[in-house]
């Protein structure tokens, strides 16, 4: 600190062992003063001051203060300096250039698209701040050129208080009000604010490309609804929310009006991020609660973007759980439509459903969805105690390879036109959910292929009858089978599917099954029955059972399917271990007479030449 300073006045009274007990008076003039300190950018020059030290208070009249390109004429007193906390005071008036606004800006942290241009004038301002009180400022600022603003406002760690902020400039002309607090946000809009205007005011000008009109009062209290009022119109395009919605969302237009405790948005466009999103409806908060009734269009969505959603609010559930704010619960509903949705590699098209919050949780009906060719209408209740979901799947006459292509993500081994319905529950924590699923299902399918990769075929080469099989003439070791329907019956227990029947009828064989497949732990355990309809080879030669064919009857081979889903094993099996739930259903589907006979799988292998004299064998 370096500089002149005259004492004009000093009055000095007390006992000399206690100075703490003096009574003491300093008066006099500042010249010229230069102070340097770690948090200033440069010096700061006080010159022509008056000053007054007391223990109550220091006063500094008419002082010019310089620091970096700012200047102004202060005056100011601190009450209680001497105390823990005390209280100070402001009057000022002069310019900030952008080396001071730029300094400010950083030191204080500020965003930035929150940060004002210079150069500016401020005039008729004042600046207080003591510890209950917080800071207060009123003053008027001008840019060169325009815009014009007066501000009256007041900040508290607990609130932020914008009595009133007009700003002119040309065609704008707007009057805000602001509170905003934990659980209370008053919003006053009346005028008209276009993007120009804020361009002036901010260095970085990213919340408004479009304009804001209309005259609009609202007060919302988030723990007490039912005292909230709005009332008014309001509209305007191309606002950005990203710093009030945390996500990047732009609000090309909207038109809203509000009357006592329902605000009505007539019509609002947004976008979000490539997507665009429509909404309309009302929110209601008259009965302790805001009351949704709201219907949403996106032009196609990603569970990507959902989780951006649900993350902050999942932050919003733990502070609320810590204690550190309430806020009013949801009720109504909210439509939703999207003509697709994906899931990992799964994309719904379209989707469509309604979202119902109510007292003991949120209900989520799905009117309309399609994945894969197959349809699932149904529900899913979310609360507290955990998850509840009901659907009912369908699929009517679509092709059966393409679906399960596009369920599994790889080619399937089987072509048909295929029907499809059932009925899918369950209920509890997410972790579980699968394990408690349930309900019955039913799949018919029709004039398709089988083709080597599949199980079918694996059995039929396990028991060398591939010559059931339609070779490629180019490699004989490819081979595939027709069918004329495969009918399958099945019931959901515990995550499990437990194959109640299935019967395939071809031209050269029929095969019926039962078993189960956990799809929790991706094993399989099945039992199927094989029942060729013309004479092979290896039958003839290992089995001497030709009369029951010519007699009519047909010969049924029993395996067993087990192990591993993507890779399970496949065994020969006793006939006197085949269950009477099997039996019946081959007595249903089979219609002729049938024998159950144990393959001979030592020796598997095709005779080096057949044996002649026995026509039927070619």
């Amino acid at each position: 600190m370096k500089g002149t300073v005259t004492l004009s006045s000093i009055y000095l009274k007390g006992p000399p062992s206690q100075p703490d007990k003096w009574d003491y008076r300093l008066g006099g003039e500042i010249e010229k003063l230069a102070m340097d300190a770690s948090i200033m950018p440069g010096p700061l020059a006080l010159t022509a001051a008056k000053f007054e030290v007391n223990p109550e208070k220091i006063l500094l009249q008419d002082s010019q203060v310089n620091l970096l390109d700012a200047s102004l004429r202060v005056s100011a007193a601190v009450n209680g300096w001497q105390q823990r906390l005390p209280i100070a005071e402001a009057t000022f008036q002069g310019n900030l250039g952008p080396k001071v606004m730029e300094w400010s800006s950083a030191r204080f942290h500020l965003p930035a698209n929150l940060r004002i241009r210079a150069p500016l004038t401020i005039s008729r301002a004042r600046l207080g701040w003591g510890p209950k009180d917080g800071i207060s400022f009123t003053g008027n600022w001008q840019w060169p050129g325009g815009p014009d603003a007066s501000v009256n406002l007041l900040y508290t760690p607990e609130v932020l208080t914008v009595n009133r902020l007009l700003i002119t400039d040309g065609g704008s002309q707007a009057e805000i009000g602001l509170k905003l607090q934990a659980m209370e946000l008053r919003l006053d809009f009346n005028g008209e604010l276009q993007k120009t205007t804020v361009d002036r005011i901010l260095v970085k000008n990213e919340f408004l490309a479009g304009s804001i009109r209309g005259d609009f009062r609202s007060h919302f209290f988030f723990d007490a609804p039912t005292r909230s009022t709005a009332k008014g119109r309001l509209a305007g395009d191309d606002l950005d929310l990203a710093l009030v919605a945390k996500l990047p969302l732009v609000l090309k237009n909207f038109a809203l009006e509000a009357d006592k405790n329902i605000i009505r948005v007539q019509s609002a466009a947004l976008s979000w991020e490539d997507r665009h999103v429509t909404v309309e409806g009302s929110v209601d908060f008259s009965a302790g609660a805001f009351l949704l009734d709201m219907d949403v269009a996106i032009d196609g969505l990603g569970w990507e973007k959902v989780k951006e959603v649900l993350k902050p609010e999942a932050q919003k559930t733990e502070a609320a759980q810590a204690g550190k704010g309430k806020f009013p619960p949801l009720r109504g509903r909210i439509g939703f439509k999207t003509p697709y949705f994906t899931y990992e590699k799964l994309t719904w098209r379209p989707l469509h459903l309604e979202v119902a919050f109510l007292p003991e949780g949120v209900n989520v009906t799905i009117a309309e969805a399609e994945v894969c060719g197959i349809l699932t209408p149904g529900s899913v209740m979310a609360t507290p105690q955990g998850i509840m979901l009901n659907f009912h799947p369908r699929v009517v006459d679509q092709d059966f390879s393409s679906s399960m292509e596009c369920l599994l993500g790889r080619p399937f081994a089987m072509s048909g036109t295929f029907n499809f319905h059932g009925q899918i529950r369950g209920q509890g924590q997410p972790q579980d959910l699968v394990r408690s699923l349930q309900g019955p299902l039913e799949l018919d399918l029709k004039d398709g292929r089988i083709y080597r990769e599949s199980i079918i075929v694996r059995i039929l080469a396990f028991l060398n009858l591939t010559d059931l099989l339609e070779k490629d003439r180019r490699d004989r070791t490819k081979g595939e089978m027709g069918y004329k329907t495969i009918k399958a019956k099945g019931e959901l227990q515990s995550g499990k599917l437990s194959i109640q029947e299935l019967h395939m009828d071809a031209s050269v064989m029929q095969l019926v099954s039962q078993g189960e497949i956990d799809w929790v732990n991706q094993n399989i355990d099945v039992t199927a029955a094989v029942a060729p309809l013309k004479t092979v080879d290896w039958i003839v030669q290992r089995i001497p059972i030709v009369d029951y064919i010519l007699e009519g009857t047909l010969i049924s081979i029993p395996v067993r399917v087990h192990g591993n889903l993507n890779d399970p094993k496949i065994i020969p099996l006793d006939p006197s271990l085949i269950g009477s739930d099997l039996v019946g259903i081959m007595k249903r589907t089979l219609k002729l007479p049938f024998k159950l006979v144990q393959p001979l799988v030592k020796d598997l292998k095709e005779p080096s030449q057949k044996p002649s004299g026995d026509p039927k064998r070619e």
